[in-house]
């Protein structure tokens, strides 16, 4: 087993590396081979780890049926080695996940991802790659299939870990302006990516770098019942360079509609109206516009 071991650990530090995909596959079945007939009691984590290699390697070349069986074998060996509450089983469950997005199996997916997104933000940073990984494929899954507000605890714990512990980076920076773009989710979540673009726009930035995180904030103060908060930011935006988006306007209408404004709230929804006909289709402004016409009904 000792051998097996060696393979394994070898195998793994030459994908690392970027050493040749096909030199480390060859490396884990030798693994795999050399461990057949072998009982684990309890279940080894060196098995885990050679068949958590081979499904990645799989799922990564497209051989996406191999790729979930190994995975469904790795989600076995991990549960019984974690009792399901361990990183081995979070990463298993996202690799499973992986294969089954592959296949267009997206509600089976959909449970998976989830979980094993929320139990790497209870284990570890989101500055890890495998936790970072877990929660590019939950957003890879709602980019072609369901609803996103679905995994609002992913976005929350994203978003906290970041407000928490001074994190910044581009995936956060993404998060933080799907979830404004969402609607429903709780007003805490909203807080947080709120708090968050704030403490980024804190710091010294470009002309570019603060545009770009006004528009967050906007939407977040938005979100969070501060009216009076965005009716502040839109002026900024519009004196800018190419003026306020129809995305803002619509999301200014909102505002003033709330503060009772309503001559000054149709205005604003007709800007944003006339700036969506400019630009053609445009999923975001179109989502928007459609927000703030049925909010000012």
């Amino acid at each position: 087993m000792l051998c097996a071991q060696y393979l394994t650990d070898w195998g793994g530090q030459l994908h690392d590396r970027g050493g040749d995909v096909a030199l480390c596959e060859a490396i884990f079945r030798e693994s795999l081979a050399m461990q057949a007939g072998h009982s684990f009691q309890p279940a080894n984590e060196w098995h885990f780890s050679t068949l958590w290699w081979l499904a990645y390697i799989c799922e990564q070349d497209g051989r996406i049926q191999e790729g979930e069986r190994l995975a469904l074998e790795a989600v076995s060996v991990a549960r019984a080695f974690d009792g399901g509450d361990g990183w081995t089983s979070a990463d298993a469950a996202s690799l499973l996940g992986a294969c089954l997005i592959g296949q267009g199996r997206y509600a089976e997916a959909e449970p998976l991802l989830v979980s094993s997104a929320l139990s790497w933000l209870k284990l570890r940073s989101i500055t890890t790659g495998s936790v970072r990984r877990a929660c590019y494929r939950v957003r890879d899954l709602y980019a072609l299939w369901g609803d996103p507000r679905n995994a609002e605890a992913v976005w929350r714990g994203i978003l906290r870990q970041a407000v928490d512990g001074g994190l910044r980076g581009s995936f956060i920076d993404e998060t933080a302006r799907s979830v404004v773009a969402m609607p429903g989710l709780d007003a805490g979540t909203y807080g947080l990516a709120r708090d968050y673009v704030s403490r980024e726009l804190s710091g010294p930035r470009s002309d570019e770098e603060r545009r770009r995180l006004l528009t967050p904030l906007l939407l977040s103060h938005l979100r969070t019942g501060a009216y009076e908060e965005v009716r502040s930011i839109l002026p900024e935006l519009e004196a800018g360079s190419g003026g306020a988006t129809a995305v803002e306007w619509a999301a200014y209408a909102m505002a003033l509609g709330e503060l009772g404004e309503t001559d000054e709230a149709a205005d604003a929804l007709g800007l944003a109206r006339d700036l969506l006909a400019e630009g053609g289709t445009d999923a975001a402004a179109t989502r928007w516009v459609a927000e703030a016409e049925a909010a000012l009904r």
